[in-house]
């Protein structure tokens, strides 16, 4: 059929994307795509302007069965997780990749749930999400592309006693990157909070930031801090941000005694440098209770409170997960 010539036009901002747009108008992506001419893949940016067909042209709903698909935050922002949220027409399960990450959906009151941490040092550009399912009968692709904006995190640099100088070894914590990643890359089934995380520590001061890229002891920037810092002097109580079920408690060299929480939908939140661990593996604490207390173990230069949080093993900005945005 002839392309609309006639029609209204929208500018693209810096949060849209083809399939969001289509969606505000009702449109196929591919619809939309055809009436401006876009190349596959399709790839809007900021400031472009758009064709939206008239309403003669008949606006539909997304191809495929596809009822509602809804990413946030848009753009993605390196360090920050991602919510996935679709609902499809047709009976089954969805699935799906953003980027090499496979998306692991769970059942929600309204329709499927996926989460994704975006690496802090993810390159910016477009990088393809593409989403499918199975039932009685396969659920068409619906594919789009979505951008990661430039992000700046900064730089630090660290000092540490001669007397840790052994625990800078990257090969030491390598090896304990290598230990952890299977207990982080856990999906224990859907998420089990209620709403923003709670802070873990006494206080809501923080003393060093997600993402930066650290020095130790003068030598060159190459390791990015995973989590946030809170100065919390030794004994000062830590508390679970959000019910979760006790995965690991124990020391290590580099984090020294730590506890990590499985808190459902890929999600884990974990505690450095303890001078004390209140729980044990398998324990299942509500908000608000105390697992542990701060201390200066392993690789500190002093007493204080290290808070990661990991989705699918992808370290995240955990000041995101204090926000409205948690789903």
């Amino acid at each position: 059929e002839p392309l609309p010539l006639t029609g209204r036009f929208h500018v693209v901002t810096l949060d849209e994307t083809l399939l969001s747009v289509s969606m505000l108008y009702g449109l196929q992506p591919d619809v939309l795509a055809a009436a401006n001419h876009l190349a596959e893949p399709a790839v809007v940016f900021p400031g472009q302007r758009l064709l939206i067909p008239d309403a003669e042209t008949s606006y539909q709903p997304l191809a495929g069965y596809w009822e509602s698909v809804e990413i946030s935050p848009l753009p993605l922002v390196p360090g920050e997780a991602v919510k996935i949220e679709v609902t499809n027409a047709l009976d089954g399960e969805p699935t799906g990749q953003l980027g090499e990450q496979p998306l692991r959906f769970s059942q929600t009151e309204s329709g499927w749930l996926a989460i994704v941490g975006i690496d802090p040092y993810t390159p910016v550009g477009y990088y393809d999400l593409e989403l499918a399912g199975s039932g009685s009968r396969p659920w068409p692709t619906l594919r789009e592309t979505v951008l990661v904006e430039p992000f700046d995190y900064g730089t630090q640099a660290i000092v540490v006693p001669d007397t840790l100088s052994d625990i800078l070894d990257l090969d030491l914590r390598a090896a304990e990157d290598a230990y952890l990643a299977p207990f982080f890359d856990q999906y224990s089934g859907p998420p089990r909070w209620d709403g923003p995380f709670q802070y873990p520590s006494t206080t809501q001061q923080t003393t060093s930031p997600y993402g930066v890229l650290r020095s130790y002891n003068g030598g060159p920037y190459l390791i990015y801090h995973s989590g946030i810092d809170f100065p919390v002097p030794t004994g000062g109580v830590v508390f679970a941000p959000a019910p979760g079920t006790v995965v690991l408690a124990e020391e290590l060299r580099v984090r020294g005694n730590m506890i990590i929480l499985d808190h459902g939908g890929g999600v884990m939140s974990a505690y450095f440098h303890l001078s004390r661990i209140d729980v044990a593996v398998g324990d299942d604490v509500p908000a608000g209770a105390q697992i542990g207390l701060v201390g200066n173990t392993g690789l500190s230069s002093g007493a204080h409170l290290h808070w990661d949080i990991r989705v699918n093993n992808v370290p995240v900005n955990p000041l995101q997960w204090l926000s409205d945005w948690v789903p």
